[in-house]
């Protein structure tokens, strides 16, 4: 029975470790309220950086911009359209 267990455990981490490997990178879009390379968005732009360092070939942000990119009424209306994860 214990053999068993370990059997079943085993092979449950490999199926699992197999689906993460062949899982593809996320590319998530940011966005900021704030003009771009001001005192009030290097913070953000600062973790976008280092999310797309730390996380090549998992996840990675592209960075769209400030109120140019998007006018401020706007990116409410589009967050509203998005499906949602929950």
């Amino acid at each position: 029975m214990h053999n068993r267990l370990l059997i079943v455990l085993a092979a449950s981490v490999v199926a699992a470790s197999t689906h993460m490997a062949s899982a593809q990178e996320v590319t998530l879009k940011g966005i900021t309220s704030f003009a771009e390379n001001t005192f009030y968005s290097r913070g953000f732009e600062r973790f976008i950086e280092k999310v797309n360092a730390d996380g090549k070939g998992v996840i990675q942000i592209n960075y769209i911009g400030g109120p140019k990119a998007m006018p401020p009424f706007s990116s409410s209306r589009n967050t509203m359209s998005m499906p949602s994860c929950f």
